[in-house]
């Protein structure tokens, strides 16, 4: 009410956890669950499995990818993280 009229320093703070927030978010993702059960099972090659990390800053990232099977790593560090 009256309280944030008032004059102050800096800038007026936002309410975190709207629920309106639509941005950074998938529509229509399929669940970790609904993975077929030999990828499951860990009984074939091929089933990789992916991540991303973000830097500090948020600027540079890391993606890792991993065979679920033979524990096969590929990593990479990406200098800025974007949709490519």
């Amino acid at each position: 009410g009256f309280a944030r009229k008032l004059r102050h320093r800096g800038k007026t703070r936002k309410v975190k956890g709207t629920v309106n927030e639509r941005r950074g978010r998938f529509n229509n993702v399929p669940s970790v669950h609904e993975r077929p059960v030999s990828c499951e099972n860990r009984t074939r090659f091929g089933h990789w499995e992916g991540d991303t990390v973000r830097g500090k800053v948020g600027r540079s990232g890391l993606v890792s990818l991993v065979d679920r099977k033979s524990r096969y790593l590929l990593s990479e560090r990406v200098p800025k993280v974007n949709a490519k």
